[in-house]
């Protein structure tokens, strides 16, 4: 994991230069994964099973259905578990990488999706638990915009808010974030999906 996101402000002809790391407190660092699933085409079947099976029958119309909590429930809660299974692998090497030592729970999952027009505005997901994620189903990266996410502290330089939006994000990227993170899903301008996966990340004794 690369602690310092890459100036792309920075060139000698702008007098830009990178900061002098050393000097930065490097507990303060914001914790932040971006990673290409494994084995993406059977693993992405085996999420749109269970979005079909679980959580598509139970919307109503609505264009997100939570399973915060895991309900094991009639109305088809509880999917979060399948997923887990499907993209353990790839949760543990997230939170390995980011340093984090004791077992990784999937404590919560669902499905969103995003038609012309619709958006997701800034929000967090809490300080419990530890750490969120995002995995891209149905994303094209000439049409749609990755998830944007705020720092907690603006510019030293000019004061304005500070707004990284990741790259080479493509169908098949998986991120991984503090959940307190403040972040919002722009708003799709084409006809076409966009669909992710988030969850919630919790840790065991």
């Amino acid at each position: 994991m690369n602690s310092i996101v890459e100036n792309v402000n920075a060139s000698p002809d702008k007098e830009v230069l990178m900061p002098k790391t050393e000097h930065y407190i490097s507990d303060w660092v914001i914790p932040f994964y971006h990673a290409y699933i494994s084995d993406w085409d059977s693993k992405k079947k085996s999420l749109l099973k269970v979005w079909e099976t679980c959580a598509l029958p139970n919307m109503h119309g609505a264009e997100q259905l939570s399973d915060y909590g895991g309900n094991e429930d009639k109305d088809g809660g509880g999917y979060h578990a399948a997923i887990q299974a499907i993209l353990w692998t790839d949760i543990q090497q997230a939170v390995n990488e980011l340093g984090f030592t004791t077992p990784p729970i999937l404590n919560s999952a669902w499905f969103q999706t995003y038609q012309l027009g619709m958006h997701h505005p800034m929000h967090n997901h809490g300080v419990a638990p530890q750490l969120s994620m995002v995995v891209y189903l149905n994303f094209d990266s000439g049409k749609h915009h990755p998830t944007s996410f705020m720092a907690p502290y603006n510019s030293l330089s000019d004061g304005n808010v500070l707004e990284y939006c990741p790259r080479d994000v493509r169908e098949g990227s998986m991120i991984v974030f503090p959940s307190a993170l403040n972040h919002y899903a722009p708003t799709n301008q084409n006809d076409e999906e966009r669909m992710i996966l988030a969850g919630n990340i919790e840790f065991g004794v």
